[in-house]
């Protein structure tokens, strides 16, 4: 694990890649350990800047402009949500949801997903998990929400689901293993704030859980973006 983290692009440790790797990875853990602090500028920097890192990443090696775009958005996204009040929390989630937009452009780039269903039926299952999930949980927070709110909670359900459904037409499990990640992050926080309603003593494991399911899932989907277009690159070269 430590190869992994300290060495998963080349030129070791020294290169600029890895470092930020190492430093994107402290930071997250580091998150974990003022995840109940009181909202300040200095916890929303350490929850951020992780993310940040990883989006220095994607471009350092020459990512996809929609996966550097994901994870910025995402950033702005986390710094919102670390601090309280509705409008932030609103305002956060759209850039959730534009990061969610983002990666669904960086999939149809590449998707060949009738091929990929025909060859591998794992993929239609999930894809029918994913949308059966989207649907279910969209009709409860219709349900439990104000009318007002129908329009996100419709074009919520709508990004989610295609975010699910385009990965699942890219060509590594890696990849959507962190999409997976991602949808499950939001359904935590969407159960945690507006369908069980818990106060954190309750449920101490809800926050946790949301939080390094989310990193995770960022960190899963750029190594596997990455890995994709490497791996790509040598078999032209080749």
């Amino acid at each position: 694990m430590r190869g992994i983290i300290c060495c998963h692009f080349r030129g070791g440790i020294g290169a600029t890649a890895n470092g930020l790797l190492v430093f994107a990875v402290i930071a997250a853990v580091l998150f974990l350990f003022i995840l109940r602090a009181k909202p300040s500028i200095n916890r929303a920097v350490v929850k951020t800047i992780g993310i940040l890192f990883l989006a220095a990443i994607a471009h350092d090696q020459g990512g996809p402009l929609p996966l550097v775009l994901a994870l910025l958005f995402a950033a702005f996204g986390d710094f919102l949500l670390a601090f309280d009040g509705e409008k932030a929390f609103q305002i956060g989630l759209a850039g959730f949801l534009l990061a969610q937009v983002a990666l669904v452009v960086l999939f149809l780039r590449d998707a060949s997903a009738t091929a990929l269903w025909i060859a591998e039926p794992w993929r239609i299952v999930l894809t029918v998990i994913v949308v059966a999930h989207a649907s279910r949980l969209a009709l409860i927070l219709w349900r439990k929400l104000p009318r007002a709110m129908g329009g996100q909670i419709v074009a919520y359900a709508l990004v989610i689901t295609m975010m699910g459904v385009t990965a699942l037409g890219y060509a590594t499990p890696p990849v959507i293993f962190g999409v997976m990640l991602f949808i499950l992050s939001d359904t935590l926080i969407a159960y945690e704030r507006f369908i069980i309603e818990v106060e954190v003593n309750q449920h101490p494991w809800i926050s946790p859980t949301i939080w390094g399911t989310y990193f995770v899932a960022q960190l899963t989907i750029l190594l596997g973006t990455l890995s994709t277009i490497s791996t790509t690159a040598v078999a032209v070269a080749a």
